[in-house]
């Protein structure tokens, strides 16, 4: 324990320095105190005492992470490169979260690595947890095989139901949704193009997303285009707005064919959607 408070003291040192607020003062001026910030509402403080019998304070953020760490005594040597990466690599990311209506349960995003040909890539992945421990982790994919990039979790109005977007087996993105267990999942459409950002109507009867009928994937490492020289495409593909019954069905285009949506919502009453385009 006293090597990892070591480690978290010493990267935070000088911020800590920082937040003390004394600056030392020139010319033979008096140090001039500096009320320090107010900590955000979501850390946590924890008291603590180092085997040297030196009290201080560590100070966590909502995921356990080590913001700061201040002590009356003076400052430990500096940590060397090597602890300053391991201290890193303890780090977790999560690229989105979505809570049940009746906080019951919570959705969140993660990056998985895994073999797509010869190559290692990383993908999101979700995952459903009990709100209230963080117990009860499990997967939320409707991926056929090993491999598939899976975010946009939305839950529906009653919290019975989650969508979101996952990958089929030619890596085409398709809406899917699950019981809020994270089980009974069902892919919900077959679309032939890039679609995402899934919303429940108020009703919970249909899903609406943004979708490219027809457009090819999106270009990246992996996925070259066809050429880098000379006409590229004489086709335009437009991002339009989707819906799809719950039941699943092909999806119904709304708006005009030339209009490209960046953003929408549902009104209120699910009978009409407000965009951006």
């Amino acid at each position: 324990m006293a090597s990892v408070l070591q480690k978290a003291f010493a990267v935070t040192r000088k911020i800590r320095l920082r937040a003390s607020g004394i600056r030392n003062g020139q010319n033979g001026a008096q140090p001039v105190r500096v009320p320090p910030p107010a900590a955000p509402a979501f850390l946590r403080e924890h008291h603590v005492t180092q085997q040297s019998k030196r009290h201080g304070t560590v100070v966590y953020g909502a995921a356990g992470l080590v913001l700061g760490w201040s002590l009356a005594a003076k400052a430990a040597d500096p940590m060397p490169i090597d602890g300053i990466l391991d201290a890193l690599g303890t780090v977790h990311a999560f690229g989105e979260v979505a809570l049940s209506p009746d906080a019951a349960h919570l959705v969140y995003g993660s990056v998985v690595t895994g073999r797509r040909g010869e190559a290692d890539v990383d993908v999101s992945a979700l995952w459903i947890v009990n709100a209230r421990d963080g117990s009860g982790t499990l997967r939320l994919t409707a991926c056929p095989g090993n491999l598939c990039d899976e975010h946009g979790a939305a839950w529906s109005p009653d919290g019975k139901h989650v969508a979101f977007v996952t990958t089929d087996a030619h890596d085409q993105t398709q809406i899917a949704v699950a019981d809020a267990a994270g089980r009974d999942v069902r892919v919900l459409t077959h679309a032939r193009g890039p679609l995402d950002t899934p919303r429940w109507s108020a009703d919970a009867t249909r899903i609406a997303f943004l979708y490219s009928e027809g457009a090819p994937k999106q270009p990246g490492p992996l996925n070259p285009l066809a050429r880098d020289a000379g006409p590229l495409s004489s086709t335009i593909y437009e991002q339009r707005l989707a819906v799809v019954p719950v039941g699943g069905g092909e999806p119904q285009l709304l708006g005009a064919a030339d209009l490209n949506v960046y953003e929408y919502d549902w009104s209120p009453d699910g009978r009409r959607f407000v965009v951006s385009a």
